[in-house]
């Protein structure tokens, strides 16, 4: 069992470490006039050391600067740590190179959106002696979301082990990935509600993410039966907006075996749908949502009770606020597939109907307009 405290240092990891490739440091001005006035070196100083290489770790004015090397150490540090997943020596590797590589591909992405928040996150939980005082809570919450993309990037990103990995191995990868996403969407909430003003003096923004919170801001405990409703309704709300696109451009970058430039295309058009999608996804909206799919997953426990008028009234509510985002999910998807060439799809289909024939599929299941693998999106 992963404890929630390793899931938090890694996401802290990514949000401190990958973005601070573009932090500024929080030097006065005088005292950046007194580094650019530093003497210059002289004989009596002794020989000047030559600047260090690429792959070595080294301060700059921009601060920390994430190298290659780092994030390969770090990555390595995560995976020696899965023990419990019987990793080979070869898997280890692979999948440390994996995961270095797409911290480097966080910190190009997100590092300089990420920035301004590490510096005020670091600066306000120290001056609140390792909490964020509640004057600062709006302004907290409004630079954390610069952060989350970072993190749901990285959670996204394990997807990439699953060539590596075998069917328990994939049980551990997909019970991490859980823990991941519920502490990052539980520090989502919070952040909202923060930035709403509903923060209860003076909080630490980490603790108590395995926890569901009261309007307040204090954790109560839940029966297990609320809990699988919550987890339930979490999962359905995640199926739904970008972070789902996002998953399924990353896995047609892998099943089509997109080029870069293919790509780069696809993360263009996931980033104009996302602009389409944040008009609809407010605080209001996710939590209308998740309390509709809460109540929906207790039908099944008052079956004896005339329940049909109010179930079709949950259903309906749930096809009102979810349609618009279903729509442009479905155009998004023809549009990232429309990227892939036939010679791409022909390779994709070929793959699939190996696969359907060895577990008995019947052939009308894998042909290519179902599929939309014709290479013809373009067309439509």
């Amino acid at each position: 069992m992963i404890h929630l405290l390793k899931i938090l240092v890694i996401l802290q990891i990514i949000v401190g470490l990958v973005c601070s490739a573009y932090a500024q440091t929080a030097t006065a001005p005088d005292q950046e006039a007194q580094v650019d006035q530093a003497p210059q070196p002289t004989q009596d100083m002794g020989p000047v050391i030559p600047p260090p290489g690429e792959e070595v770790m080294r301060p700059t004015k921009h601060g920390i600067r994430l190298t290659p090397r780092m994030a390969r150490a770090i990555a390595g540090g995560m995976v020696d740590d899965w023990k419990e997943w019987k990793l080979s020596e070869d898997q280890q590797a692979r999948l440390s190179e994996t995961m270095a590589r797409r911290m480097m591909q966080i910190g190009d992405n997100h590092g300089k959106e990420g920035a301004s928040f590490l510096e005020y996150m670091y600066a306000t939980i120290i001056t609140g002696n390792g909490k964020v005082p509640k004057r600062s809570g709006k302004e907290f919450a409004k630079r954390a979301k610069s952060a989350l993309p970072a993190m749901q990037d990285f959670i996204d990103g394990l997807d990439d082990f699953r060539k590596t990995l075998n069917e328990d191995q994939l049980n551990h990868l997909e019970e991490f990935k859980s823990k991941m996403q519920q502490a990052t969407d539980r520090f989502e909430t919070r952040m909202d509600r923060w930035a709403e003003g509903k923060m209860n003096g003076n909080q630490d923004p980490f603790r108590d993410l395995d926890k569901e919170e009261t309007e307040e801001g204090e954790t109560k405990p839940k029966s297990e039966e609320m809990q699988n409703a919550e987890n339930s309704a979490s999962w359905q709300t995640r199926q739904l907006g970008p972070r789902e696109w996002k998953r399924f451009l990353n896995r047609a970058r892998q099943f089509l075996d997109f080029d870069e430039e293919q790509f780069a295309e696809g993360e263009k058009l996931l980033e104009q749908y996302r602009d389409q999608a944040e008009p609809i996804m407010t605080p209001e909206w996710k939590e209308q949502l998740r309390q509709n799919r809460i109540k929906y997953y207790f039908r099944w426990k008052i079956q004896k009770q005339p329940t049909k008028p109010w179930i079709y009234r949950l259903e309906r509510e749930y096809n009102e606020l979810a349609n618009p985002l279903k729509e442009l999910g479905r155009a998004f998807r023809r549009e990232v597939m429309a990227l892939a060439t036939e010679q791409q799809c022909q390779a994709a289909l070929a793959e699939l109907q190996e696969f359907a024939a060895k577990h008995g599929m019947p052939a009308d299941e894998v042909n290519p307009e179902t599929l939309h693998l014709t290479g013809k999106e373009k067309e439509n």
